[in-house]
């Protein structure tokens, strides 16, 4: 059987190899062939090559339909993914302006029995109106924002800019009749106001360092801040209201009390200016629109 094996392979072999070579000579031929009957033939193969495409589109755009069905269905998956995102992020907006009002709703009564207790008057009216941040003039040295707010609302240097979490900061430059303000911010190396620690009941200054840093400045002697104390609006310039929450203690390096502010201040879409009714005229208005 094994010489029988032997045998045929001795035929198969060459027999295959010349196979092989033919098929490739008769190949190339018919290559050669093909290209002389298409340049003397070009229209033909042309109305043939036409013809075979119309034939194979409507396969085509079968075949595609399935594949565009599949991005057109994830697109859609990623715009109800950003639309669930969005949501989130406007519910949790939305709880917190709701417990911001309830806790100004909460103290204006309070204050209104304690005012009736005590028989005093409202030496003052305020008033506030909301508007968007148009622009956020935010440097290594400066950081302040251009606001647009209602044109029939009162602006004058030294209202308060306030988001959910407290104040961020105040007006120095307004445009009467155009409803444009600038906010300089808490962490301007310009800004200082006067503040309390709410836990350690010591008064210092809040001053600006720039990309979002504060610090909290001529504390007095023996004064204990802790991590983590809130940091609110004394109140001791007759400008500013006491109480107002500013930002929280984040590091103490020995007499060095570092801060960061409440709200994000590079993340404001919406601002509320507040006129308290204790502010002065500072000076006449520097501003000019952008």
């Amino acid at each position: 059987m094994n010489l029988k094996f032997r045998q045929f392979a001795l035929i198969a072999i060459p027999l295959r190899t010349a196979v092989a070579q033919v098929s490739v000579g008769l190949l190339l031929l018919s290559a050669v062939v093909l290209m002389l009957v298409a340049r003397q033939h070009a229209d033909t193969f042309s109305d043939l090559r036409m013809a075979a495409v119309r034939a194979v589109d409507p396969v085509l755009m079968a075949a595609q339909q399935p594949v565009q069905m599949a991005e057109s269905w994830y697109d859609n998956l990623q715009t109800v993914a950003v639309m669930q995102m969005e949501n989130k992020a406007l519910r949790e907006e939305l709880a917190n302006l709701r417990q911001w009002h309830a806790e100004a709703v909460r103290l204006d009564a309070e204050n209104r029995s304690l005012r009736a207790l005590l028989q005093m008057k409202q030496p003052h009216e305020i008033t506030s109106t909301a508007g968007s941040v148009l622009a956020d003039n935010g440097t290594s040295y400066g950081h302040s924002v251009v606001v647009v707010l209602p044109e029939d609302f009162k602006l004058r240097r030294g209202l308060v800019a306030m988001t959910a979490g407290g104040m961020v900061g105040r007006t120095v430059d307004v445009a009467p009749g155009t409803g444009m303000a600038r906010v300089l911010l808490l962490d301007d190396p310009a800004s200082r106001i006067p503040v309390m620690l709410e836990t350690a009941k010591t008064r210092g200054i809040l001053a600006g360092q720039g990309n979002g840093g504060l610090r909290v400045e001529d504390l007095p002697d023996g004064a204990v801040p802790v991590v983590g104390d809130r940091i609110v609006t004394a109140g001791d310039d007759g400008v500013l209201p006491s109480g107002l929450p500013l930002a929280r203690v984040t590091r103490i390096d020995g007499d060095r009390i570092w801060a960061v502010p409440i709200a994000q201040l590079d993340r404001l879409d919406w601002l509320r200016l507040v006129d308290f009714g204790t502010i002065n005229t500072l000076a006449k208005p520097n501003f000019q629109a952008p």
